[in-house]
């Protein structure tokens, strides 16, 4: 059996969207715990209207806590071998789950994910139909995860990063629980994936990942969102010192996201914060950074260069803006 968790806050007008597509699944095996995190509009009432009509829909009335505790209170209902974490405003193919579970199936693998496809809010599905047997997919080490966890993939990142798109094992996750973080979902998978030796990628659209001005993904930059970099630290201190490949990749994307929010937040009100928890960082981790072998030297340097030099981190994303401007 799968659970699917389904995220729900003030999604009323996407959520039936939602339910359906779930409840056309081609594959039946589910448990489908909606969990109403105390959404203040009428999305509760959905929730109640579809649990009468299907038997295999549990609903989760809560208090407002936000999407890791969400989705922990998810983990610790669930019943099934497979646990599948959806957002309330988005949809799916119907032939994901089906896909996921004969792709997990097909081989000694720890962990199954899809290819997700950005939408906006009047996409609709041509719910094609694919052959099981002719599926495209890629193979992954626990190597290839890290390094996509931290944008070293040729791949878009975002599919090593989200919780949305993976079918996980309920006997590696029932341990674990989300962090109430800015980035809770990549935390949780820097976790995760040290649990796991190989991964199948379903090459595939089967997730519609809804994009709407007013989603989380699409608020500004502010200063909770400079706390990223307190969790990349903690994802760096998780390693060992003698996993020093997944410490070089960290690092890599954490002086990466110094670098992005210190030019980002120059004439706001919290930049001498941001300076600061740089300063803090880079103190503790410059010794590392020089010295991790895994990590090309041209890196190293650039990084170092960019932070105690900042015009030339300006110079270099003047030439990346403009450049995307013309493309």
């Amino acid at each position: 059996m799968i659970s699917v968790a389904v995220l729900i806050y003030k999604v009323e007008n996407y959520l039936r969207k939602c339910i359906d597509s779930i409840l056309s699944q081609t594959y039946k095996d589910l448990e489908i715990i909606l969990v109403d995190d105390g959404s203040p509009d009428n999305c509760g009432l959905i929730c109640d209207e579809y649990s009468k009509i299907d038997s295999r829909i549990h609903v989760i009335h809560k208090e407002n806590a936000g999407i890791s505790n969400a989705r922990n209170t998810a983990i610790e209902y669930a019943h099934g071998d497979f646990i599948i974490f959806f957002d309330g405003d988005d949809y799916v193919e119907p032939q994901m789950l089906e896909i996921l579970l004969k792709m997990y199936q097909s081989g000694n693998y720890s962990l199954a994910m899809a290819l997700g496809r950005i939408v906006d809010e009047n996409y609709s599905s041509t719910n094609e139909k694919y052959e099981i047997e002719n599926v495209p997919t890629l193979v992954f080490t626990q190597k290839d995860m890290f390094k996509g966890l931290f944008n070293l993939k040729s791949i878009n990142a975002i599919h090593f990063q989200v919780a949305w798109n993976k079918l996980y094992p309920m006997r590696l996750v029932k341990n674990l629980r989300f962090k109430s973080l800015e980035i809770e979902d990549i935390e949780f998978n820097s976790r995760f994936y040290q649990k796991i030796d190989k991964t199948i990628f379903v090459n595939l659209p089967l997730y519609n990942w809804v994009q709407r001005g007013t989603s989380i993904t699409h608020q500004k930059l502010n200063e909770k969102k400079i706390n990223k970099l307190d969790v990349y630290y903690s994802i760096l201190q998780s390693f060992s010192h003698s996993q020093k490949e997944y410490r070089a990749y960290c690092l890599d994307k954490m002086y990466k996201v110094m670098l992005h929010l210190r030019y980002h937040t120059k004439k706001k009100n919290f930049s001498n914060i941001v300076k600061d928890k740089c300063k803090k960082y880079v103190g503790l981790t410059r010794k590392e950074l020089i010295n991790n072998d895994s990590l090309p030297t041209y890196r190293k340097y650039f990084f170092l260069l960019f932070y105690y030099i900042p015009w030339t981190y300006d110079i270099f994303m003047f030439i990346i803006e403009k450049r995307a401007k013309l493309r």
